[in-house]
């Protein structure tokens, strides 16, 4: 600070004594003249007064209020000085807070945020014109927390300092160290207080998990995608393999598939050392090495010297001395499909993490690899199909070639019981052709019954009804599917009682006559019924002695085919009721 000159030092002295004894002095001498020179001199009590009034009472007053001017501009200096020194020290304060790495946000006395450095941009991820006005308590506690921590130490008389989690603008809760300074502590520099905020010591931890989660991740992905993009399986392990070995920053490893049938674990991918596969390499089998230990029970294990452990018996691996090497099962639905071995050159190279990865890679390549051999099956399985369908659709259309043929011997015979045998012969093929068909129209390899029923009621009615007769049917119940055998042993056993029905339940001239076909089913229990409205059963009907062809086929078929017992009733109503029950 420049100190003051001597003319600027001395100027209060003259103005304070001077000026008041000068004019005192002149007003002494001016009295006094003007009494030794008038004619008529002043009383001398008017005189005395006029020396004490104007010599000596007024310069007293001139002093008093020059030495009151003196100090008043010694009180204005020291003030210049002192706001000079609190503005420097403000520009001080306020570069601090700026560039201090902890976040400082100072508060109003609603709680808004008034102050917002550098710090708590980097901390939060706001900026101060986004920040500046918004509710501290808003902005911090994260979504769904309670505010009362919060409200509480913000509204308290004394100061804090203790641990939360806030929320950054990303959504990412984050542990954090407060300090808040009241209001009363700050001097009314911030109304509503002050907090100091920086990252909990638990956060470079946290950090490194998140960092090794992301790591986690990116392998992951890159392996899933991989094995998504490659065209067969052999492709997507050795793509599996080059991501996860890059992303771990490996040296090699190979990829072994367990034969189910052996328990044998053969070689599907290697990289790294040796870099081709090696077509004499044998297999591996149960307990035998790291990886044939690793696989019977899908155990993760490692080695931190390959040459020095006794569980290594394969040459092939014992000669990469010093080196660690790790098994991981290839796992998919708890169910072992092969093992991941990778190697490195950094002995103890797989720590815990890096083995949750690996086991995590292996998992992400075994649920991969289930995938595509899922596809691969579905992809014979509908190649399969639609070959089945074209069979089926053959046999379908070389059975309606018989069925012609056998119409053309009908034209051709003269005897009247050879024409009957050849229309039962047709009615027979075409319920068989029936179930063909049906199954040559439908993916699955399963018939609906009920639609296979009508198909038969269809072709009967063409073939057995004679002129003059009216026979009306009516199919009931719901869609049940079976199996295509036990669909063409029902096809035959529902048009040999339907055939049955139209020739001895109803007469020639029948014009109201019905038959009624009920299909249910009950777990895995399937019962099938036909009706008829006709003349019922002779009263000496004896089933088991009944030696017709048609009633042998179908009893023939219910017992052998489908294991079904089949039931001949009288209606109460007239007619009869044929049942029969089986099961899928």
């Amino acid at each position: 600070m420049a100190m003051p000159s001597r003319s600027q030092s001395a100027w209060p002295a003259w103005l304070t004594w001077g000026a008041p004894a000068g004019l005192g002095l002149l007003v002494i001498i001016y009295e006094v003249v003007y009494q030794a020179t008038v004619e008529h001199a002043r009383p001398l009590v008017i005189f005395c007064l006029e020396i004490v009034v104007f010599g000596l009472l007024g310069p007293w007053a001139i002093w008093r209020l020059a030495r009151q001017l003196v100090r008043f501009d010694a009180a204005g200096q020291a003030a210049a000085v002192q706001i000079a020194a609190l503005r420097a020290h403000e520009h001080y304060l306020a570069a601090f807070i700026a560039s201090s790495a902890d976040a400082i946000v100072g508060l109003d006395p609603h709680g808004q945020i008034a102050v917002w450095n550098r710090g708590a941009e980097t901390l939060f991820g706001y900026r101060a014109h986004e920040a500046l006005g918004r509710s501290a308590s808003a902005l911090f506690v994260p979504p769904g927390e309670p505010r009362a921590t919060w409200e509480q130490i913000t509204t308290s008389e004394i100061a804090h300092n203790c641990e939360l989690v806030v929320c950054t603008r990303a959504g990412r809760e984050l542990p954090v160290e407060i300090t808040f300074i009241p209001p009363r502590a700050v001097a009314g520099l911030w109304p509503g207080g002050i907090a100091t905020l920086h990252a909990s010591r638990r956060f470079p931890a946290l950090a490194a998990e998140d960092q090794r989660r992301g790591q986690e991740l990116t392998a992951l992905y890159a392996v899933s995608a991989a094995m998504n993009q490659a065209p067969s399986l052999k492709e997507a392990l050795t793509q599996a393999l080059n991501r996860g070995l890059a992303v771990l920053h490996l040296d090699s490893g190979r990829i072994y598939l367990l034969d189910g049938q052996t328990g044998h674990l053969s070689l599907a991918a290697a990289q790294g050392d040796p870099p081709r596969l090696d077509p004499h390499d044998p297999a591996i089998t149960s307990g035998a090495c790291l990886c044939g230990l690793a696989a019977p029970g899908g155990d993760t294990l490692q080695v931190s010297e390959l040459g020095h452990d006794l569980r290594v018996t394969r040459e092939a691996c014992r000669r990469h001395n010093g080196q660690a090497c790790a098994a991981v099962p290839l796992l998919a639905k708890e169910r072992m499909l092969g093992i991941l071995h990778v190697t490195s050159q950094r002995p103890a190279a797989f720590d815990a993490a890096e083995m949750a990865l690996l086991r995590s890679i292996g998992a992400q390549i075994g649920v991969a690899v289930e995938n595509m051999r899922l596809r691969e099956e579905a992809r014979r399985a509908e190649a399969l199909s639609t070959l089945i369908q074209e069979m089926h659709h053959r046999i379908k259309n070389n059975l309606q070639t018989v069925a012609d043929l056998l119409s053309l011997e009908i034209s051709a015979s003269r005897s009247a019981e050879a024409r009957k045998s050849l229309h039962d012969s047709i009615s027979r093929i075409k319920s068989i052709a029936a179930v063909h068909q049906l199954l040559s129209l439908e993916q699955l390899r399963l018939t609906d019954i009920t639609e296979l029923a009508r198909q038969v009621c269809d072709i009967s009615l063409r073939h057995l009804v004679r002129p003059g007769q009216q026979v009306n049917v009516e199919i009931n119940g719901p869609a049940i599917y079976l199996p295509s055998k036990q669909a063409t042993a029902l096809a035959l056993v529902m048009n040999e009682l339907v055939s049955n029905a139209l020739e001895h339940a109803f007469s020639a001239d029948t014009l109201d006559g019905r038959l009624t076909v009920t299909l249910a089913q009950d777990g895995p229990r399937v019962t099938v019924s036909v009706a008829d409205n006709g003349r019922g059963l002779p009263a000496d009907f004896d089933l088991d002695a009944n030696r017709g062809l048609g009633l042998q086929i179908v009893r023939t078929l219910v017992e052998k085919d489908l294991a079904g017992t089949l039931r001949l009733m009288p209606e109460s109503e007239g007619g009869s009721r044929v049942t029969l029950t089986f099961f899928r």
